[in-house]
């Protein structure tokens, strides 16, 4: 685990590498209406169990878009795919609809819509020529110039040269969810059915583990289950070594070594599958096995949130991404070190 807080520290630095700006020569404006997005309005709805986004948008009709709810310290809420389709006066509605994770998350009603144009991912030549001859589209080139100084639009680039090759973001301005109270009372029954389940699960498991009868006042992790879970920390800490000893090679060589972004994403990948084998794997029998159990599989939850963020930040060279992956890898290294003390003490 010699890696593990260098991995850290190393993406971090990556953001920094991902926004340098190495162009000073100057270029033609761009005559053309910016894109925007406005009169945004943000509704809970309990026949959705989920949020209805009602805005209006100079954008194309048809163009297929991501769209991401924030709130105010920019973390992600929700988010769907959906085709833009008006109603009157270029006004349109997504719904995203929230699963019990996001809906218990959601405390703040300010929050803000960003929508995201997948140019490279449009598809059809005729899909692509509508964004591109559309308000506010057109070349890679061209829309860099024109949206340099917008605060509200972000052009990422994609991982080729071609000039169709990057995503449009847009964002709007911020408003507070309307029927707040109707989402916190959702919230609040699904706190009490989480809690009731949570009982029943251990009744079940002060009975019988995979079969077996637990062993009452136990004083030590039975053997096999020892033995399982010292070798899955070991190989656990060999991944973040992995993964930390070639971040400090991007740190070093920018987003452009395309050989060591392959390999962190085929490696991330390959951590995804070993972390899903715990679950069966591990074969807890008594309480101290199971004190252990469930703090390996919430470390395990923290890390498939670091993977899943550090494929997002390579793939689409957004260094959003990688912030999140950095933030939530901190816990992660607690969690580890916890896991290990656990390990050689189990009273």
């Amino acid at each position: 685990m010699k890696n593990l807080h260098k991995l850290l520290f190393v993406l971090i630095s990556i953001l920094y590498l991902s926004g340098c700006d190495t162009s000073s020569s100057a270029r033609p404006t761009v005559e053309k209406e910016d894109i925007h997005i406005s009169d945004s309005r943000v509704f809970y709805n309990e026949e959705i169990e989920g949020l209805l986004v009602w805005f209006t948008s100079n954008l194309e009709e048809g163009l297929d878009v991501n769209a991401t709810l924030y709130d105010s310290s920019d973390a992600p809420i929700a988010t769907t795919d959906a085709v833009l389709e008006y109603f009157s006066d270029h006004e349109t509605r997504i719904s995203m609809p929230l699963t019990e994770e996001e809906l218990a998350h959601l405390k703040d009603p300010d929050v803000y819509l960003e929508l995201a144009i997948e140019v490279r991912d449009i598809g059809s030549p005729s899909k692509n020529q509508q964004f591109l001859s559309a308000v506010g589209g057109g070349t890679k080139t061209s829309v860099m110039e024109q949206y340099a100084d917008s605060d509200d639009v972000v052009i990422v680039e994609g991982s080729t040269s071609d000039e169709f090759d990057y995503a449009m973001k847009v964002t709007a301005d911020p408003v507070l969810i309307r029927d707040f109270e109707l989402l916190q009372q959702a919230q609040n029954e699904a706190e009490a059915e989480a809690e009731a389940e949570a009982v029943a699960v251990v009744d079940v498991e002060e009975e019988v583990v995979e079969g077996e009868v637990l062993v009452d006042e136990p004083v030590h992790y039975s053997d096999d289950f020892n033995a399982y879970n010292a070798k899955y920390y070991q190989h656990f800490g060999n991944y973040e070594d992995l993964l930390g000893s070639n971040f400090e090679i991007l740190a070093m060589d920018g987003f452009g070594n395309q050989n060591i972004l392959d390999d962190l994403i085929r490696w991330t990948q390959e951590f995804d599958e070993f972390l899903d084998v715990y679950e069966d794997g591990a074969k807890p029998l008594n309480e101290v096995d199971l004190a252990l159990y469930h703090h390996t599989l919430t470390m395990i939850d923290q890390q498939r949130t670091v993977n899943r963020n550090v494929i997002l930040g390579l793939t689409e060279y957004d260094e959003y991404y990688l912030l999140e992956a950095a933030n939530e890898l901190a816990s992660v290294v607690d969690l580890f070190l916890e896991g290990e003390d656990l390990l050689s003490r189990p009273i």
